[in-house]
């Protein structure tokens, strides 16, 4: 066992039913072992040893929501009536966003996006929840993240079709970094140019070269939907049809006949990138994906359109990904009931599956341990949403941001979710 973080302070043992270290097989009734908010070391229970026994629980490292959009948290579903197409949900999501954000009465419109904020925050902390990637909408309440217990990102989420445009997003985008990079707590800042139909290439190009002169990562929706495809292609479509119909000519904007690995080549020169969705990612870009695999992460979003809307002829292809290799966070459920699909500006708070994903449960939660730094450890995606790289075991020296688990049941060889309920370890 090696030498803990913390020497003067108290040396803690703790067992439950399983210890889940992700890195190795589950262990029964394992102590692991915690000093100063750092982990020890990990082991078999010893006949007569004293330690702290939470019980039927699984103890597991803290989850990671890796692309959420907290503002849609009052949809308990998804926006639109299941079977609808990308264009026709994007249509919808566009109509609610304009009434969300309706500036007749300011003081309701800061109210009710507070209360947004603050409603998915306390359903990602107690479902154990302890890192995040979001996406926020400019204007949002500042003091609601400023409280935030999680760590990760804060993406300023871009948009602008128009290269008159450029100036103004850039701006927004430099007063957020300067804000959210300098501040010392755990939530800072990055940039989300949104999507290839809703940004112009130059506010991409502008946006991804800030990111590396500020060493922040970056996130965009990317290959989404086969009518993005289309677009893309050919700037036709029912995706163009929709623009067109908001006075924008695709083929002002987007390059003829370009693909999502076009997109991909220049997120790559951002320190990290989440590439969300990539759904419609072709071997060309999963090729891409793989050689930059240090730099890039694909976050794929498996209830968004496998629960949440089942578009008409939705195939997503996230083993093609897996098999080479490429960083692509793994799909467990989300963390939230609504995922309305996470496109512009939609997707419900728990759209994004990190290494680790949080679900709420019906027990509150309380932190294990908080080290002195305050920083917290999470590995995978984590380190593409964090300001510095992080662990997701129980390996010695990992911060301890763990969570205790309910419903793992009396399994014989290995803990399988049966329930809800997840509460952070207290100290």
């Amino acid at each position: 066992m090696s030498q803990p973080a913390t020497a003067n302070a108290p040396l803690r043992a703790i067992t439950a039913r399983w210890l889940v270290p992700l890195d190795r097989p589950p262990l029964a009734h394992g102590v692991l072992w915690v000093r100063g908010g750092r982990i020890v070391g990990i082991e078999p229970r010893r006949a007569l040893q004293p330690v702290e026994d939470l019980g039927e629980v699984a103890i597991v490292p803290g989850l990671i929501n890796a692309h959420t959009h907290l503002e849609l948290s009052p949809h308990a579903q998804p926006i639109g009536p299941p079977g609808i197409s990308f264009s026709q949900w994007l249509t919808q999501v566009i109509a609610w966003r304009r009434q969300w954000l309706d500036a007749s009465d300011p003081h309701a419109m800061a109210a009710r996006r507070q209360a947004a904020l603050q409603a998915g925050l306390a359903e990602l902390t107690a479902g154990g929840t302890v890192a995040v990637g979001e996406i926020a909408y400019p204007g949002f309440p500042e003091e609601v993240y400023q409280a935030c217990p999680l760590a990760g990102r804060l993406f300023l989420e871009l948009l602008g079709v128009e290269a008159a445009q450029v100036p103004q997003q850039m701006a927004l985008a430099r007063r957020h970094l300067a804000r959210w990079t300098a501040r010392g707590g755990s939530l800072r800042g990055g940039l989300s140019p949104h999507a290839p139909y809703s940004v112009h290439p130059e506010l991409l190009q502008q946006a991804v070269a800030l990111a590396a002169e500020a060493d922040v990562p970056v996130a965009m929706h990317l290959a989404e939907s086969p009518e993005e495809i289309e677009l893309l292609a050919s700037n036709r479509g029912p995706l163009a049809e929709v623009l067109q119909m908001r006075g924008v000519c695709p083929g002002e904007y987007l390059p003829a006949a370009v693909r999502p690995l076009d997109y991909l080549k220049t997120l790559s020169r951002a320190p990290q990138a989440l590439v969300i969705h990539g759904n419609y990612l072709g071997p060309p870009e999963i090729a891409f994906l793989a050689d930059h695999r240090q730099r890039m992460t694909v976050v794929y979003c498996p209830r968004t359109r496998g629960g949440g809307h089942r578009f008409p002829g939705y195939q997503p292809r996230p083993e093609p990904v897996a098999r080479t290799g490429t960083h692509r966070p793994a799909p467990p459920r989300s963390a939230s009931r609504n995922d309305p699909g996470d496109g512009h500006p939609a997707g419900g708070r728990g759209a994004g599956s990190g290494r680790r994903t949080g679900q709420p449960g019906a027990g509150q939660a309380s932190r294990l341990d908080r080290h002195s730094t305050g920083q917290r450890r999470v590995r995978s995606v984590g380190s593409s949403i964090r300001w510095r790289p992080a662990a997701e075991t129980f390996a010695a020296g990992h911060g301890d941001e763990l969570i205790a688990s309910p419903g793992f049941g009396r399994c014989d060889a290995s803990p399988r979710v049966q329930g809800s309920g997840r509460r952070t370890l207290g100290r």
